[in-house]
């Protein structure tokens, strides 16, 4: 993607839509971009040196998680990167209103009876960058009744980063003046692909964390083997998804994902996790070979689901990711 940005081979209007550590890795890919810095590397280290203690609280992880969101954005590119005429940042966060906790648990249980019923006590809320307003975002579940659009300026843009990045536990009342509720992880709304991209010029690249190929639309969708989104979902999405060959080569068999931190074997020993998530890491490297994308090669670790890949790697106007990867 560096490469194509620096060869002026993108054209038009670039959305990077993600909530949780997905937006966290797009900002500082843009941060990149605009600096001599490579901020992505920087934020995979910072997560790779975090470590959780047995009775650690918010406050304690709080200085963390603030250098964290520094690093994908220093507040000398603040302006830079949020005014970028090309690259557009859209940021998901979950709006459980006054129910708080309550509604993570509620969302749980009606999501096993109908996805379409958590609108009921979660809402999405999009903060967006530049003066394009990213409408095409309503078309997920809930509709539009169901998502808020709000500016993402400097004065409000590290607030964003807190709330989308907080696991349950974690709430963040009173976000803005406008909002009084409790904010939780944007993943528990937008887990990977939450919208039905419509027309010749919407176009999403995924970078998917099933080997099926799965495509999870929330976090409570997680906990459904099943469920995955609509097939007419797909039919302007690609999706680029490890391949069970690739993960029988890592250290613990899967990807790395935010629950390790809490694993009681990496509590207790936090350097085997810092290895295992450097080890997958570097294979990634290895075998998402950058040909895949520039030159149309087709790597055997990896699956696509279209025969256009390469020109929609190219040319596609959307990309959505989860994982730090």
């Amino acid at each position: 993607m560096r490469r194509l940005y620096r060869k002026q081979r993108l054209h038009g209007t670039k959305w990077f839509i993600g909530a949780s550590t997905g937006a966290l890795r797009f900002v500082a890919f843009i941060s990149s971009i605009l600096s001599k810095r490579n901020h992505t590397r920087e934020l995979k280290e910072h997560f790779c040196n975090m470590v959780y203690h047995y009775g650690d609280s918010p406050n304690t992880l709080r200085p963390q998680m603030e250098a964290l969101y520094r690093i994908c954005l220093p507040t000398d590119l603040i302006d830079a990167v949020l005014g970028h005429e090309q690259f557009k940042i859209a940021i998901m966060v979950a709006d459980f209103g006054s129910l708080g906790l309550t509604g993570v648990l509620a969302g749980a249980i009606l999501n096993t009876a109908n996805p379409n019923y958590i609108s009921r006590v979660l809402k999405r809320v999009c903060f967006y960058s530049g003066s394009e307003l990213p409408s095409f975002l309503e078309n997920g579940v809930g509709g539009k009744d169901s998502i808020t659009f709000c500016k993402l300026t400097k004065d409000n843009v590290y607030q964003v980063f807190h709330a989308t990045t907080c696991v349950p536990f974690v709430q963040v009342g009173g976000l803005l003046k406008c909002f009084n509720g409790y904010f939780a992880d944007g993943a528990f709304c937008d887990y990977m692909l939450n919208v039905k991209l419509e027309g010749p010029q919407l176009h999403g690249l995924i970078l998917g964390d099933y080997p099926e190929n799965k495509v999870k639309a929330t976090f409570f969708d997680l906990h459904i083997p099943w469920r995955t989104i609509p097939e007419s979902f797909r039919e302007c999405v690609s999706v680029v998804c490890p391949s069970k060959e690739f993960l029988s080569y890592l250290p613990e068999k899967k990807l790395p994902s935010i629950s390790d931190w809490f694993s009681p074997r990496y509590i207790s020993n936090p350097a085997i996790r810092q290895d295992n998530w450097r080890v997958v890491y570097n294979l990634s490297l290895r075998n998402l070979d950058e040909r895949v994308f520039f030159d149309g090669w087709k790597c055997d670790k990896v699956r696509f689901t279209n025969s256009d890949d390469q020109t929609q790697a190219e040319e596609t106007l959307f990309y959505f990711e989860l994982l730090f990867y």
